[in-house]
């Protein structure tokens, strides 16, 4: 059986649990002893006092001088600094939100770029569903490399739900950054797909159902935005924020998705360039256990027999 999103991730969780047997614990430096000072010690910094003392007055002159002199300078860096500091906070979300934007489709090939290895381009006779089907307008398997570029706020869930997260499975996130991991990706010729990711800790397997919610799946009727038939600049672009359950459950979530892939054609044939991003909050008893993002990248071809 299929397993949902949340299910995924739950098990997940429970494997952090049991991944060591070594407790994670926070270090508090504030908590950290200093240690005992030497009479050498004591003694340089008795000599250190006495220097500072005698050159305090003219250094503090000299400050004086040039802090008038900098301090236009300094505010004009300063507001310049803060504003690339307000950049990069941003950028998780503007790497979410930037297709909210854009044109289903329209930034697939903008959100894949730079993926697109230096010997591939485009196709440019990819213009629907067809391109990603068999020569007979079947379903098709396309298999290959998957890469995790970020993976963040997991381990932080697990603690705020009063868990301790092992060193080992904290670090098993971490190795899970930039290695080769396999994936296949399936289209049928009604536009439905389905992803699936064997990374050896959380296994993803997502379709378009995943992303309905329950009125349209009880309609029978798979929302045109979730499938795939006309493409962008050889592009698709999934995009969807969805829930599973609400705050009368125990536990329940919400995330946004998104999925793209552009069509390319190098000298070993097709492959699609592709990228899947996902913001996740988890809550437990009305309680927010924290939020995760996980941003990834790969490249598939079509599966032979």
């Amino acid at each position: 059986m299929k397993r949902s999103v949340w299910q995924t991730l739950i098990i997940l969780l429970l494997v952090l649990g049991l991944a060591g047997t070594t407790a994670f614990s926070v270090i508090r430096w504030n908590d950290v002893p200093a240690s005992p000072k030497s009479a050498r010690d004591k003694e340089d910094e008795e000599e250190d006092e006495e220097e500072d003392q005698k050159g305090g007055k003219e250094d503090r002159d000299a400050e004086e001088e040039d802090g008038k002199k900098a301090d236009s300078e300094d505010r004009g860096a300063s507001d310049e600094a803060g504003g690339i500091e307000a950049e990069a906070a941003g950028d998780a979300d503007s790497a979410l939100h930037t297709a909210d934007a854009l044109m289903s489709g329209g930034s697939a090939m903008q959100m894949v770029s730079q993926y697109i290895p230096s010997d591939a381009t485009p196709d440019p006779e990819a213009t629907d569903l067809n391109a990603f089907l068999d020569e007979d307008g079947y379903s098709l398997d396309w298999t290959g490399p998957f890469y995790y570029t970020k993976i963040d706020g997991l381990a932080e869930m697990y603690e705020n739900m009063g868990q301790e997260v092992p060193p080992e499975a904290r670090q098993k996130i971490l190795d899970a950054i930039g290695p080769e991991f396999e994936s296949t990706m399936s289209f049928w010729n009604d536009g439905t797909w389905d992803l699936e990711v064997n990374d050896d800790m959380m296994r993803w397997d997502f379709s378009e159902r995943d992303m309905m919610s329950k009125e349209e799946k009880e309609s029978g009727a798979v929302p045109m935005e979730l499938t795939i038939s006309n493409l962008t600049d050889s592009g698709f672009a999934i995009e969807r924020t969805f829930s599973d359950g609400d705050e009368t459950d125990e536990m329940y979530g919400t995330g946004d998705f998104r999925l793209y892939g552009v069509l390319c054609e190098d000298s070993r044939g097709k492959l699609i360039v592709g990228r899947w991003i996902m913001l996740m909050e988890m809550y437990s008893q009305g309680q927010k256990m924290g939020n995760a993002m996980i941003d990834s990248h790969f490249e598939l071809r079509p599966e032979t027999e």
